[in-house]
């Protein structure tokens, strides 16, 4: 894949190889399996206990869920950002088969 850096792309070149992608793809697909199979659940245990009932960190036992529902945004930030390498992988297949076949028909 090139692209050529436009409006606000500083003018560079950016050169990713389909290998590279799908690296890419496969470790953002491991931090989503990491939040869904280990973070999430205990996320959900930590906002179910309810341990600590009165004191000076009140304030701050109340506002557990707010915090880790924030730290499931990153799950919801991985995830698109996964959906978005695979579509962009299937995308360049999908014109390289495209492209294998104009080149098959001229020669």
């Amino acid at each position: 894949m090139n692209a050529e850096g436009g409006a606000g792309g500083g003018g560079t070149n950016i050169q990713l190889q389909f290998e590279e992608m799908i690296t890419i793809a496969n470790k953002l697909q491991t931090i989503c399996d990491l939040y869904a199979e280990g973070v999430q659940p205990e996320i959900k245990k930590l906002t179910d206990t309810h341990f600590y009932k009165a004191g000076q960190a009140m304030k701050t036992i109340k506002s557990y869920p707010e915090i880790l529902g924030k730290t499931m945004e990153l799950f919801d930030n991985y995830s698109m950002a996964a959906q978005i390498v695979n579509y962009a992988m299937e995308k360049m297949y999908e014109t390289d088969k495209e492209l294998q076949k104009l080149y098959t028909i001229q020669k």
